[in-house]
């Protein structure tokens, strides 16, 4: 199947940005991009797709998570909160999502 024009605009914004990109959907990582994989330690988006975003932080950030996914799923903005991630081998790290 060959991508929209939106679908390639995302690739191309996803892949030439310096921020770390994430593409959700019902909490769940479809894609995400090599500044993402870099940040958490990871060789290949495909070793997190499929995977539920929340595996991707500490327990004790998931609450401020799921209400930002929440939110943002109503199509509404969230500010910027202070996170966990957990890097692929292991460690936990401070980030804002």
């Amino acid at each position: 199947m060959t991508p929209s024009r939106g679908e390639q605009r995302i690739d191309l914004v996803m892949k030439d940005t310096k921020d770390a990109i994430a593409y959700v959907e019902d909490g769940i990582v479809l894609n995400v991009n090599p500044t993402f994989l870099e940040l958490f330690g990871y060789e290949s988006s495909g070793e997190l797709e499929a995977l539920p975003v929340l595996e991707l932080f500490a327990s004790e950030s998931h609450p401020a998570i799921k209400d930002a996914l929440k939110v943002t799923g109503k199509g509404k903005t969230v500010k910027p909160i202070k996170v966990k991630g957990k890097h692929g081998k292991g460690d936990s790290f401070d980030t804002t999502i």
